[in-house]
């Protein structure tokens, strides 16, 4: 068994109408709001504290974009899952007040690992 990466942190949609998702995982689903405006929202859950970010898309289709995973080095998840395969979709960089990178396994899905800079 390999290491662990981290935790899961969020996952990351893209929609055509930002506002009205935030609204839906909100009143329906009880979520809260920790951000709102026309181009993104981020909701997360009370009890678990999981996230769920919300993107503007650029067509009428709902988007899955990525899985987020906090973890300890950004530079240490992102050599063990290259090393397990996974291609490099941005190299660890510095984004906002964290350190992160993005990958994408065989499948196609995106991975995302950050942690606080």
């Amino acid at each position: 068994m390999s290491e662990r990466i981290g935790f899961m942190d969020h996952i990351s949609l893209a929609v055509p109408n930002v506002p009205a998702q935030v609204d839906f995982f909100s009143a329906v689903m009880g979520m809260d709001v920790l951000m709102r405006s026309e181009e993104f929202g981020l909701v997360a859950e009370p009890e678990s504290g999981f996230r769920i970010e919300i993107a503007r898309s650029d067509g009428p289709e709902t988007k899955f974009l990525h899985i987020g995973f906090q973890t300890g080095s950004v530079d240490q998840a992102y050599e063990q899952l290259t090393r397990a395969g996974l291609e490099t979709v941005h190299a660890p960089h510095k984004r906002f007040a964290n350190r992160t990178a993005f990958l994408r396994d065989g499948a196609g899905l995106e991975i995302q690992v950050s942690s606080r800079a």
